[in-house]
């Protein structure tokens, strides 16, 4: 791919609160009244959307819910009987619907990412045993089209893939099915998911043009690549972040649309034109990608600058799904709860501009919005109201990872920030420096004007405990790397 990264603006506005915001999603969905949440089939399911058919549940919904509960700290031992509605034993799948007979790519891939997260936060064994089973399923599968997903999806009654249009051929779901292989790998330890992982994101980065989409599909393919790259096998990095981060023709959207910045925000997916898909920026697409794009930092932190100006940005442009934001006359259903996104942002709506509004089976989108709760763990504030500190490690469920925050300064000048407030008993590896940092009480860094901290926390008494892999150039501690780039022979002490 020959466009270059993009720059990046500092946001006009500051970053949402999304703590207080995903509080207040959490309060809207679960409401009785809003007839959200129904309990059946042996378990809690959601709608996708705030104001749809109150029988219609999608595992995309349900998934992103338990993951964000998760990531919140909270249990989910109530919400997991639920899942098993959505594996189908006549297929040995997990599916977005509980009575799918053919799926969308994109969808399979998606759905199993959440049901990879949730096995790996959870370690519950009859859920881990039927993810394996949907993974060796997914992997005949891969290996039945040849690897080729130029179709909508698979129909399996008839064994065969399908396409209703063109228009919704779904060729980069190659990338979201090698993540889920390496994810295989990782939680299963089976050789022949490390393969097929391999296979599929090299066939990811042959295409010449940029496949995409659904940029579900690429970003998972982005973070397993990273994760691939970094313990030696030859994957271009960058253009697998270039393919997510491509406003040409990609799913990236950048500039301002009327008042409004939409630097970040991203298209549904491709159209049936690109005018039609440059259109329209869509929630879940917009506020997925960061949790799987903040992981490669730690395993490439020479992305982390522009990895960090644009979660950034989608920190602070990703206002415009949610209520109140866009003014009077702007938006569809100013009635509905304001804390649930619209799933579509439309550049232009009978003159107004732009017009917060849904697609084609509802306005306001639960399963889009599951994700706030995600971003409510990975952005975290400081004491200036532009700086995040984001973390790098909760989102990564390809591998455990030491707890890291990629902290960004979007100033022009050099500003010391306040953030977590470590105690004497942490202290923090600098993975760019590759040095550890005396901290004190960890209460404020300084960070150069444009410039980035990328720190990870260990105990105090950690220093012991790291080692170097001489062999791989990884700095390690208590059995998890710390550092994939480590340049000395001994460990910092």
């Amino acid at each position: 791919m020959s466009h270059p990264l993009p720059r990046w603006p500092r946001p006009l506005l500051p970053p949402l609160d999304w703590q207080s915001l995903a509080v207040a999603f959490d309060a809207a969905v679960t409401d009785p009244d809003s007839r959200v949440t129904q309990r059946t089939d042996g378990g809690l399911h959601f709608t996708a959307f705030l104001e749809g058919d109150p029988d219609r549940h999608e595992l995309i919904t349900l998934g992103g819910m338990t993951v964000g509960r998760l990531l919140g700290g909270k249990s989910a031992a109530d919400w997991l009987p639920g899942l098993n509605a959505y594996f189908r034993p006549e297929w040995g799948l997990f599916c977005n619907g509980r009575d799918d007979d053919r799926t969308e790519y994109w969808y399979l891939m998606h759905v199993n990412a959440l049901i990879v997260a949730i096995s790996r936060m959870t370690g519950t064994p009859w859920l881990g045993r039927r993810l394996r089973t949907s993974l060796e399923r997914i992997r005949d599968l891969g290996r039945r089209v040849d690897y080729d997903f130029d179709a909508q999806g698979f129909d399996f009654r008839r064994q065969r893939p399908f396409a209703d249009r063109d228009a919704f051929r779904q060729p980069d779901s190659i990338g979201g099915y090698g993540y889920l292989m390496l994810a295989g790998w990782e939680l299963f330890g089976e050789a022949a998911f490390y393969r097929e992982a391999l296979i599929a994101l090299d066939r990811y980065q042959a295409f010449a043009a940029n496949p995409w989409y659904e940029v579900s599909n690429g970003a998972m393919a982005a973070l397993a690549a990273a994760r691939m790259a970094a313990t030696g096998e030859d994957l271009d990095v960058d253009d697998f972040l270039r393919r997510i981060l491509d406003p040409v023709d990609g799913p990236l959207f950048t500039g301002n649309w009327g008042q409004a910045a939409i630097d970040g925000l991203m298209r549904g997916w491709r159209g049936f034109s690109r005018e039609e898909a440059s259109a329209t920026a869509y929630s879940l697409e917009s506020l997925l990608p960061p949790a799987y794009v903040l992981p490669m930092v730690r395993y490439w932190p020479q992305l982390a600058e522009t990895v960090a100006a644009y979660v950034l940005n989608v920190a602070s442009n990703a206002r415009w799904f949610f209520g109140g934001h866009l003014g009077a006359g702007a938006e569809s259903r100013p009635d509905l709860s304001a804390a649930v996104p619209y799933e579509t942002l439309h550049r232009c709506h009978q003159g107004i501009v732009p017009y917060a509004s849904g697609d084609f089976f509802g306005h306001k989108s639960v399963y889009g919005g599951a994700v706030i709760a995600w971003l409510s763990r990975l952005l975290r504030p400081t004491s200036d109201p532009y700086v995040l500190a984001m973390d790098v490690g909760a989102s990564d469920f390809l591998a455990p990872a030491a707890s890291t925050r990629l902290i960004y300064n979007p100033w022009p000048e050099a500003r010391r920030v306040g953030w977590e407030a470590l105690g004497d008993r942490v202290e923090c590896y600098d993975l760019i420096a590759h040095t550890m940092m005396e901290t004190g009480d960890g209460s404020a860094v300084e960070i150069a004007g444009g410039g980035v901290r990328l720190l990870s926390l260990l105990p105090r008494a950690g220093r012991t405990d790291l080692t170097v892999d001489g062999d791989r150039g990884f700095l390690i501690h208590a059995g998890t790397v710390i550092d994939y780039h480590y340049p000395h022979p001994r460990p910092p002490r």
